[in-house]
């Protein structure tokens, strides 16, 4: 009996471990809308890592992206801040979106004051496609977990 214990034990404990370590190292791909295309206006360039997630409208509307671009934004695009999150990527259209607990606790480049674990969120992460100094603007579904660089 203490033998089939043993054994039911190790193998939950096995499982366990395996489970820990897919989800600490498992990239979760992030489903995103088709994308807005809009010239800004402050000046052009390609920004790596220069990226901003807005899961409401008072965070867009604070935000530096609505002081500069923001007439263009709502011109070219209808947000629903109810439903979605919107994700505005600087210079280069994007390749794929991501987001991982090993990636957060040590890929996140933000400032250690502005680093996403430090307010309990997942960084989301960016692969970009050639630049060509749009913006875009991507709508993916409402996930207030996840974080841009910087503590976009």
């Amino acid at each position: 009996m203490i033998r089939n214990h043993k054994k039911t034990v190790i193998a939950i404990s096995l499982i366990s471990i395996i489970a820990l370590t897919f989800g600490f190292f498992h990239q979760f791909e992030v489903d995103y809308s088709d994308y807005k295309k809009i010239k800004p206006v402050g000046g052009e360039g390609f920004y790596p890592d220069g990226y901003s997630v807005f899961h409401t409208e008072k965070e867009f509307l604070q935000s530096a992206t609505y002081l500069y671009d923001g007439k263009d934004i709502t011109h070219v695009m209808n947000m629903d801040f109810s439903k979605y999150s919107y994700v505005m990527v600087q210079g280069a259209k994007i390749k794929r979106m991501y987001f991982s607990i090993k990636s957060t606790l040590f890929d996140d480049k933000s400032p250690d004051w502005a680093k996403a674990r430090r307010f309990g969120k997942l960084c989301l992460f960016i692969e970009y496609q050639t630049p060509d100094n749009y913006m875009y603007i991507y709508q993916i579904s409402k996930n207030t977990f996840l974080r841009g660089f910087g503590g976009d």
